[in-house]
Formats: structure tokens, sequence, C-alpha cells
């Protein structure tokens, strides 16, 4: 799953791993990007960048014939994260990490954006769940965190002590036993660090 300009605005698109089936699966005049899988497959997250505020915000799609994306307005949120049990979407908002249960429940603030000296940045579940990875980003530099997922103090787990090589975006994900990430220009080399417990 990617998303791509080549309709004239950006849209999601999906391929299947051999490269055959390419889809385009929104078309609005938004900027539609940093998609996500539901963890059974059937659905996306993405998020929504309109023209105003109000048409801010992130989308849910099934991945069937006929379906419509289910907007909800959020002004200044971003890369949405399905929770590996597919019960809420974790975002990015100017004060931190916010959670929000998909039957409406409830949408709270998981990780503030003083935890740990700064703002936090795209966060990875692990794939059980149990643990939160993200980044952030203080006067110091760039780091990786990480903290149960259901909230708690979080620990620093990657310092990146070099400032003419800062964590560049969109690199953070974990099979649960080793991080990836990548350092330096968008197009950059991919580091991998392993996890592990003192």
């Amino acid at each position: 799953m990617f998303h791509s300009l080549r309709s004239g605005s950006r849209d999601i698109y999906t391929v299947d791993v051999d490269g055959t089936n390419l889809q385009q699966r929104t078309s609005s005049p938004a900027e539609e990007l940093d998609a996500d899988w539901a963890p059974d497959g059937s659905a996306i997250v993405f998020a929504v960048l309109g023209s105003d505020v109000a048409k801010q915000g992130m989308a849910t799609l099934r991945l069937e014939p006929g379906a419509q994306p289910e907007f909800v307005p959020l002004a200044a949120s971003d890369y949405p994260r399905w929770s590996p049990d597919g019960s809420s979407i974790l975002y990015h908002v100017p004060e931190g990490f916010r959670l929000r249960r998909l039957d409406g429940s409830s949408d709270v603030l998981l990780v503030p954006a003083a935890d740990g000296g700064g703002e936090g940045f795209y966060a990875t579940y692990s794939p059980d769940g149990s643990t939160l990875f993200y980044l952030t980003r203080t006067p110091d530099g760039w780091a990786i965190r990480s903290m149960p997922s259901a909230g708690g103090p979080s620990k620093l787990l990657v310092v990146f002590d070099e400032p003419t090589m800062p964590h560049s975006k969109f690199g953070l994900a974990t099979d649960g036993k080793l991080l990836y990430f990548t350092i330096g220009a968008p197009a950059s080399d991919v580091w991998v660090a392993d996890l592990v417990t003192p």
C-alpha cells in the first residue's frame, strides 16, 4: 500500500506483493496519505489533509466493492496507526499521541508531547500490541522511545547523536525483535537495532 500523485492529487493505492492488481482506493481532491492496514486486512486507515481545517482528519475504508471512506474530522492530526487488536486507532496531534476507539466510546491522550522531553512522531506497535515505539524530537536531536501500549512511563531506546544525520521520517518499524529505521536524507540507508530486554 502506498500513496501517489499519479492521478493529480495524492491518493491511496494497493498492489499485490508480486506487483499485480494495482488498485486506486481513494480519489477525492484532498491529500490522502500515510495509510495503514487493519490487522485482519479488511480495511485501511489514512490521514486526510483537506483544503481547510474542517476537512482535515483521518478516514477508514473497508476494502470491498462500493465501500466509501468514513471520515473523522481531527484538525492537525496525522500518521494514524491501527492497534493490533483492531479496536482503536492511534494518531499524532501537536499535544502527543491520541488513541481513539472505533466504537466512539473514547478518545484519550495516551502519550503527552512532553513525555521524554519532546514531541513524539511516527509511532508503531510491537506485533503483540503490548509495546508502543515512537520517535521523539528534543533540542538535543532525535531519539526512539518505547512505552507500554496501555499507557505508563516511557524509556529511551536509541539516541541519534550525530546532528548531520537526523532520523528521516516514515522509517520506523519493528517485528518484535528488531527496530528498523532510516537515518539521513529521505533516500537513506536502512538501519536495524536489536530489541534487548535488560
